[in-house]
């Protein structure tokens, strides 16, 4: 069943650029779990550009009467502070994404070629052994796909950069259509 969690960091990008605290991020919040949707996502980069890792507290605190059927999804890269602040919240699910701290947005999912299998195997251990859910950005390659069951992931989240850039050249041919295929297939 597909579920609506909606990303708060544009509406942060967009406070944090007035500088005055308008739009109120925890209000959108509210907004958000009245309208109905079933969670929140959100993405604290250090740099703190969109989401800030206070915004990640005030967050878990104001849906802690809702939680756990309203989710709280942190992103982020897995490293040292990712695992800090997400062992601190316990949100019920974390993305993680193949992009350094300092790229200014997300332009490839992991390929899950060793060298990363290496970086994310343990992550998604200890993740989950703080019962959290795991969702990797991954390309929409039924290969890559296939790497995701194999690393212990519940699932994924599929970058569409290929497709906005085949659709920006009009091509039309379903080119993420292959991924949700294959990782609906019951393992082998």
């Amino acid at each position: 069943m597909a579920r609506l969690s909606v990303n708060l960091n544009k509406i942060a990008l967009l406070r944090n650029s007035r500088r005055t605290g308008v739009p109120d991020v925890l209000r959108f919040a509210r907004i958000a779990h009245d309208a109905g949707a079933d969670g929140l996502t959100v993405h604290p980069r250090p740099d703190e550009r969109h989401i800030r890792r206070d915004d990640v507290f005030g967050l878990a605190e104001l849906m802690r009467p809702w939680r756990p059927a309203f989710e709280l999804n942190i992103e982020g890269y897995p490293d040292s502070r990712f695992l800090d602040l997400v062992g601190q919240i316990m949100p019920e699910q974390c993305t993680l994404v193949p992009d350094a701290p300092d790229v200014l947005t997300s332009e490839e999912g992991w390929k899950l070629a060793p060298d990363q299998r290496r970086q994310v195997d343990p992550v998604i251990s200890a993740l989950k052994a703080m019962g959290s859910r795991v969702i990797l950005f991954v390309d929409p390659d039924a290969a890559i796909v296939e790497r995701v069951r194999d690393a212990g992931a519940d699932g994924i989240e599929i970058y569409t950069g290929s497709y906005a850039a085949a659709f920006r050249a009009g091509i039309r041919t379903p080119c993420c259509a292959p991924a949700p295929r294959r990782l609906r297939a019951p393992p082998s």
